[in-house]
């Protein structure tokens, strides 16, 4: 795993721990960097029998949405291949992680602070993984849901395991 910081760059033992499910979670999410390999993982899942599927272009290759872009989802549902595009959900500019600029999460978490293109970088990306998941049957629907989970974060009454 650490060829990364020797080579500047991912390996292929990188991706494939990326894909690796020990678990047998019945829905993964996978971010990558290079765009064109989204496809190619999405049909390397298929041949390892995964089902459900989400990969983004992330930040660094992360599974992380940048609230300011449109993102294409390709990946599988029930095995099927699957391209869906979420609309910007942020009019807001700036990088997905600009230098300098930390965000302190427990404060954001909290509510003592507030930034509206962090809370939608994480809504963004709660609401992919929701989608992955078949809680919703579109980005959109699981967008909204992933808002009133965020807004309903300190209600814990209302919140199941």
């Amino acid at each position: 795993m650490s060829l990364r910081d020797t080579f500047g760059l991912r390996s292929c033992f990188n991706t494939v721990l990326r894909m690796w499910n020990p678990s047998g979670a019945r829905a993964t999410v996978q971010g990558v960097f290079h765009p064109s390999y989204r496809s190619l993982q999405a049909q390397a899942a298929a041949m390892l029998g995964q089902k459900d599927l989400s990969i983004i272009k992330g930040g660094g290759g992360e599974f992380e949405r940048h609230p300011s872009k449109d993102s294409a989802e390709f990946g599988l549902r029930d095995g099927a291949h699957i391209l869906e595009t979420a609309a910007k959900i942020s009019q807001d500019t700036r990088k997905l992680h600009e230098a300098g600029v930390t965000i302190d999460l427990v404060d954001l978490w909290q509510g003592r602070t507030h930034d509206p293109f962090s809370i939608a970088a994480i809504t963004g990306t709660a609401a992919l993984a929701l989608w992955t998941l078949r809680a919703v049957p579109s980005p959109h629907k699981a967008h909204q849901m992933a808002q009133g989970i965020w807004a309903s974060r300190h209600h814990t009454e209302c919140l199941s395991a």
